[in-house]
């Protein structure tokens, strides 16, 4: 939850994060992942995989749990009307 942080470069680094993962297709991330951290360490194509899905999901939860977490005021849920 560091985008919800009042640590500006904090919000700042997990912005750059969600939108940078975004806006890159999977198939490049899986990519990047393998052959370049591949490069360093020896890893399979297994977890490569792995450690790509979870860096690219990863980058879409935050817009899904950020409103949510929006409706905790001082503890207890607040309840949205319908039309809001």
């Amino acid at each position: 939850m560091i985008a919800v942080q009042p640590f500006r470069p904090a919000r700042f680094l997990a912005a750059s994060y969600v939108e940078l993962l975004r806006n890159i297709p999977l198939m490049l991330v899986l990519y990047l992942i393998y052959f370049g951290l591949g490069a360093f360490l020896p890893i399979s194509p297994f977890w490569a995989s792995v450690v790509g899905l979870s860096v690219f999901e990863g980058a879409y939860v935050p817009k899904s749990c950020v409103p949510a977490s929006n409706q905790w005021i001082g503890g207890r849920w607040r309840p949205r009307a319908r039309w809001e």
